[in-house]
């Protein structure tokens, strides 16, 4: 302990205490010196140091005068420095003089003497918010209580479009290839379907299009090499032919709903102009002719060149990373406010971007039907948060819903949402017809071997008759065989025809309750409760901790910052009022006493916050107001 001379100034009322827990942070000695200044009570010129187990004077004061003092310090007789000292305790001797026990505040002492160097930062005050009012997430998981419930912030249904005449329905249907023979329809296919592996062609329908028809004009390289060409679409008029026309029916092998065109497109003057370029899939056309009317649909030509584009991929929605999160952020008005008056601004949770980041908030990408995807604001990795989708034409083929360079996954491999089962159309079919069509050639064969198979019996029997009356050499045996072969045949006939008869009454019970059962519906996966339920979209659903714990949560980051876990300079002047550092291992050098130097970094790794000394506004320990970074200022 350094030896006081000259003048002892005892100080009153001091708010910082030999726990460290806080301290008071100065820009330089002066201001330090102004400061400690402004609380002198007594300045003792006559005083006795005694230095013994403890340092301490003795003063002429009683304990009613000291009453009040708490802190001292002085200019040391060897180096001049000047030693700032906590009032440790104070002991009485007479009533007019008393014991003052002290000890070395060692970082106001030596402030300006030591330098922090790269440390592991175990915690510390971090910015939050970038110069144009973006938020910087922190990652780090902080490992604080945030309960178990959640409440919904927002919800946006991601729609197909913006376009005015769209009622969102389009069909995947899938053909067999050999429709194109169908009776009373000819099917026009281009001869890359001929040459697709697949037994099955993809139209694309529109669906409860307003403008019927509607013309697009579909920009690529086509067929006959031309620009562009006209594309009509029926897609009521297509249901309506399945419907009536049992060959075509009968070629139907599965009709999808999408949620979403599988292209990009833009409308111009009633126009649907249709994007083929490389990153899209490649498309075709069929002209259907049936009594006479034609009917025209987009084909999905995904087998060009050799090449498998089944794939059409395409953005869906592009919003604002904080959309939906007004509430949760600063407005313009308290940014404007904080810049004014930026000591006396109240604190505001939505000042705590890390209350943005998961778990307290995150958003959950749902179609209603298959496992939820998770995204966490922080892992967007840009102030857009673009939600982009493939899918694939294809039986049961699923789609893929993900985040655009979400985790850095650009093609949303490893973090998607796939579409598993696609909401199928059901399809009613007649039971009694596809029994007939099915087992009509069996039926006729039946009869054919049935008949057959009487005559057999009754020559059979003729025959044997004949053979015995003549091997019996005798007139009345050959009349007797006669007559017994002809019975036998006769017998047989009847058993035939007895036979064929009830064969007819049951198939024809058969088809008589065929023809009474209700029609039945085709389809693995009926989409039908979520189209009534209007669950025809991709939702993001905007998830947020329960507001008391958003509190507790907003209280702790402004005391104690937030969890940092790396090596780094500790920052402890980037906030206005006050920063908050805990080290492991803190690495502080100076030159000076080498006690003095450990203390110093066991208040680092212990914790404690530098409230910065301010002329103008000075608040100790008044966590109800703003502390802004001083970036932003």
């Amino acid at each position: 302990m350094p030896r006081p001379t000259g003048a002892v100034h005892l100080c009153a009322n001091a708010i910082i205490d030999n726990s460290y827990s806080n301290t008071i942070d100065f820009k330089t000695p002066s201001e330090q010196l102004s400061y400690w200044g402004s609380l002198v009570k007594y300045t003792i010129t006559d005083f006795m140091y005694i230095r013994r187990t403890h340092s301490y004077i003795k003063v002429d004061k009683s304990l009613t005068d000291l009453d009040s003092i708490n802190y001292l310090y002085f200019r040391s007789d060897d180096s001049g420095k000047v030693y700032f000292c906590f009032v440790t305790s104070k002991e009485y001797i007479s009533e007019s003089a008393s014991y003052i026990y002290f000890e070395t505040d060692v970082l106001q002492s030596y402030m300006f003497d030591y330098e922090v160097k790269q440390s592991y930062v175990l915690q510390e005050h971090v910015d939050r918010w970038s110069v144009d009012h973006k938020p910087i997430f922190s990652r780090t998981a902080e490992g604080l209580d945030y309960g178990s419930e959640y409440t919904l912030e927002s919800a946006f249904n991601i729609e197909a479009n913006a376009n005015s005449w769209r009622k969102d329905s389009w069909y995947l249907v899938s053909l067999k290839t050999g429709f194109t023979s169908t009776a009373g329809m000819t099917g026009k296919l281009p001869s890359e379907f001929i040459k697709s592996p697949s037994p099955y062609v993809y139209l694309l329908i529109g669906g409860n299009v307003e403008i019927s028809p509607l013309q697009a004009k579909v920009k690529g390289a086509n067929r006959d090499n031309s620009n562009t060409y006209i594309i009509d679409i029926f897609t009521i008029g297509f249901f309506q032919q399945i419907m009536a026309n049992t060959n075509l029916g009968s070629f139907v092998h599965q009709i999808v709903r999408l949620p979403y065109l599988p292209f990009d497109f833009v409308m111009s003057d009633d126009n649907l102009i249709i994007d083929t370029t490389p990153d899209a899939s490649n498309f075709s056309y069929v002209s259907f002719e049936y009594n006479a009317g034609k009917y025209n649909f987009i084909a999905l030509d995904f087998y060009t060149d050799g090449h498998n584009n089944k794939e059409s991929f395409r953005k869906l929605a592009e919003m604002d990373l904080l959309n939906g999160l007004e509430d949760s952020i600063p407005t313009a008005e308290q940014w404007a406010e904080v810049k004014a008056n930026p000591y006396s601004v109240p604190r505001d949770k939505r000042f705590e971007s890390k209350l943005l980041t998961y778990p307290y908030r995150y958003n959950l990408l749902t179609d209603w039907k298959n496992q939820p995807l998770v995204v966490k604001n922080e892992y967007v990795g840009s102030d857009k948060l673009t939600v982009n989708y493939l899918q694939w034409a294809g039986f049961n083929a699923p789609a893929r819903y993900w985040v655009d360079n979400y985790r850095k996954d650009p093609e949303g491999r490893a973090n998607s949402l796939v579409q598993v089962m696609q909401e199928d159309l059901p399809i009613s079919t007649d039971a009694y017809y596809t029994y007939m069509l099915q087992n009509r050639n069996q039926l006729q064969a039946d009869k054919a071997n049935l008949q057959a198979s009487n005559i057999t019996a009754m020559t059979t029997a003729l025959t044997a008759g004949v053979a015995g009356g003549l091997m019996s050499g005798k007139a009345s045996g050959l009349i007797s065989g006669i007559a017994g072969g002809v019975m036998g045949a006769y017998t047989a006939g009847m058993h035939g025809e007895t036979n064929y008869q009830n064969m007819v009454r049951s198939q024809n019970a058969v088809q008589r309750d065929l023809r009474n059962l209700p029609d039945t519906v085709l389809s693995s996966n009926d989409g039908s409760f979520n189209m009534y339920d209007d669950n025809r979209y991709i939702s993001l659903y905007r998830m947020k901790v329960c507001c008391e714990f958003e509190e507790l949560l907003a209280d702790t980051f402004a005391t104690s910052g937030y969890t940092v876990k790396r090596v780094k300079v500790p920052n402890l002047r980037s906030r206005l009022r006050y920063n908050y550092i805990k080290t492991v291992g803190a690495n502080i050098v100076g030159s000076f006493n080498q006690d003095d130097l450990a203390k110093i970094k066991a208040i680092f790794n212990n914790g404690v916050t530098f409230w910065h000394y301010n002329t103008v506004n000075f608040k100790p320990y008044d966590y109800s107001l703003e502390n802004i970074e001083t970036s932003l200022i």
